[in-house]
């Protein structure tokens, strides 16, 4: 879903998901995560820029990264990032609308799940959110709780 719009703004998509990757979780939640996060990556990156979705297994947890090669995020904005109608002012940010809520949602869909987000970033660095979920599910996951399969497709090494 993220790939069109990438290749229209001229950045590329790389995927690096390890081998045999799956857990307990709610499959429409983690698609909605990896989209937002997906999506303002690409959106903030200038085009032959590079965002990279890494999947590792790190002891019991999943550990799901978006990178990008963006204008990053300022310190003093790193913060206020992840709650509700926050975003970050710049030029940059002001030409792409929304509503601040993707990486909250991002964020609470992962706390549902046991987990957590965490976000690196310097201003004209790049961003690296990163998502822990645990593997096992938890009794209380909303929704279509099942176990989420990382396909071969998503198995492309960078």
């Amino acid at each position: 879903m993220v790939m069109v719009a990438a290749n229209e703004a001229g950045v590329e998509l790389v995927c690096d998901v390890a081998p045999g990757l799956s857990l307990m979780a709610d499959r429409r939640a983690l698609k909605q995560c990896l989209i937002n996060l997906l999506s303002n990556a690409v959106k903030f990156t200038l085009t032959e820029g590079k965002v990279t979705l890494r999947a590792r297994k790190v002891g019991s947890d999943i550990m799901l990264s978006v990178s990008d090669t963006g204008v990053g995020i300022p310190e003093k904005d790193l913060a206020r990032i992840g709650k509700p109608f926050e975003q970050v002012e710049g030029e940059m940010h002001r030409a792409h609308k929304g509503t601040g809520l993707g990486l909250s949602l991002v964020k609470a869909l992962a706390e549902l799940h046991g987990g957590a987000m965490a976000i690196e970033s310097a201003l004209g660095d790049g961003t690296t959110v990163t998502l822990s979920l645990p593997i096992a599910a938890r009794d209380d996951v909303p929704g279509d709780a099942g176990a989420v399969v990382f396909p071969e497709k998503f198995r492309v090494r960078a």
